[in-house]
């Protein structure tokens, strides 16, 4: 059993091999976009959280390997402990492209017009302007004391200082990337994610260190997050986007996905068509399986969610059939529909698995919103009702009171007199509370899986 999908092997013979979201056609794109870039610059991928930003870049990556081009891939979020981006980048550099042994020449100038940088860090009217969040050193805080002549002798060495040890760095990374005649692209991950400090000195030093020719920066970002983490910076007054044109040459975004394959994915690797096969309610177990994906995929499809949590739902729903019991029956339909719920309005779930409200009454709310009310008008809609209702049935209420009123005011309603006929069938094989089932069921698959919108 899985409860989560493991980590994507990426085939370095065929990188996009298991891309089923079909983002081949853009990375490709993308390669040829890279190499004709006519010195370096700074891109970036943009989608929001799950949308498969990282699988994308990994894949990419092995692609760019694979036609000779010198690639770094840099995590933000898993260096943001440290206080200098700087350090981060070079270290990224070191290890995954600088050649083993080597101690002289562009290494020795990049790695000391560095320390240089590091020791100094940004000049002192960079960092007054910046409201105290990038501390000075001990070194300024003395200078702060002294006379105001003094002061200003000092801060005017150290920018001199300070501009020289940038031609320096850049000029020894301007070496490095010389080596080829393909450049070196640096992809950079989770920036999203870090720290807003953190965040934000890593743009500025991608942009003022590492903007040379033979050098291509690629972001993969969420602009909404990153610019939340901008404004907390330079007050609610910022526009992010103005300020993000100051270091982004060109915005790309991902391409959306293809949600069907996407989803027939998913099912299949968490083996969930035999699972529904195997534990479903034994009446009505023939058709169950393909109908429950393609009630996921219209929910997908309509709503379009992130794509981690379109796999949490796929999961979720996996756990519940693999902790059930052959022998006891499980509605996957109503299952997958609850669960969805649970993502689009977490309120109204909890009213309906309480029994606060009536299955007539839940439908009636969902109608309010067009988009399910599309849904339940739509092919399967009537499917979905019927199961919602089904589930409700406890031996002394019917679950369709309102549909036998609705005929009685109207009896050639023929939606009605279908679900009816359908329900008094479904609720004949049912002996057991399944709703109540359900909800133990939902509880214990929810405290199980920690859910990384949550986490994050």
């Amino acid at each position: 059993m899985r409860i989560r999908l493991p980590e994507m092997a990426i085939s370095e013979e065929d990188p996009f091999a298991g891309d089923c979201l079909e983002r081949k056609d853009f990375a490709e794109a993308l390669t040829s976009l890279v190499q004709a870039v006519d010195g370096g610059g700074v891109l970036t991928i943009e989608g929001e959280w799950g949308s498969g930003k990282t699988t994308f870049l990994r894949m990419w990556r092995e692609t760019l390997i694979k036609e000779g081009f010198r690639t770094i891939y840099f995590s933000a979020w898993e260096t943001d402990h440290s206080d200098a981006p700087l350090v981060s980048l070079l270290g990224e550099f070191e290890s995954q492209i600088m050649p083993e042994g080597e101690g002289s020449g562009w290494k020795t100038r990049l790695y000391s017009a560095g320390e240089q940088l590091l020791k100094r860090g940004l000049p002192l009217a960079a960092r007054a302007a910046a409201g105290g969040i990038i501390s000075i050193d001990t070194a300024a805080e003395k200078a702060l004391s002294e006379s105001t002549e003094s002061l200003t002798q000092k801060c005017v060495n150290q920018y001199s200082q300070e501009k020289t040890a940038i031609v320096s760095f850049r000029e020894a990374l301007e070496s490095l990337s010389n080596q080829s005649d393909k450049p070196i692209v640096v992809l950079v991950d989770e920036l999203d994610r870090c720290r807003p400090t953190y965040a934000v000195e890593m743009l500025e030093r991608i942009k003022h260190l590492f903007g040379v020719n033979g050098v291509v920066f690629l972001l993969a970002i969420d602009r909404e997050q990153l610019g939340h983490s901008i404004r907390s910076i330079y007050g609610s007054g910022m526009n992010p986007d103005g300020y993000l044109r100051r270091f982004i040459d060109l915005p790309c975004k991902l391409p959306d996905p293809d949600v069907k394959a996407f989803t027939k994915n998913i099912i299949v690797r968490f083996d969930l068509h035999s699972e529904i096969r195997l534990k479903s309610d034994y009446e009505f177990r023939s058709g169950h399986a393909g109908e429950t994906e393609s009630v996921l995929n219209i929910y997908f499809c309509a709503y379009k969610p992130a794509l981690r949590i379109m796999e949490q739902i796929v999961g979720e729903l996996a756990v519940i059939f693999a902790t059930t019991k052959v022998n006891q029956g499980i509605v996957p339909i109503a299952t997958s529909t609850l669960l969805f719920l649970r993502y689009l309005d977490r309120s109204l779930y909890h009213r309906f698995l309480s029994r606060k409200i009536t299955a007539g009454t839940l439908i009636s709310e969902l109608r309010r919103d067009d988009t399910f009310a599309g849904i339940l008008d739509g092919r399967h809609g009537q499917l979905i009702e019927i199961w919602l209702r089904a589930i409700t049935y406890t031996g002394d209420s019917t679950s369709y009171d309102d549909l036998e009123e609705i005929l009685k005011g109207d009896p050639d309603n023929e939606r009605a007199k279908q679900m009816v006929g359908r329900l008094k069938d479904i609720t004949f094989h049912l002996d057991y509370d399944t709703l109540e089932y359900l909800r133990k069921k939902l509880s214990f698959s929810e405290a199980l899986i920690v859910r990384d919108d949550e986490e994050k």
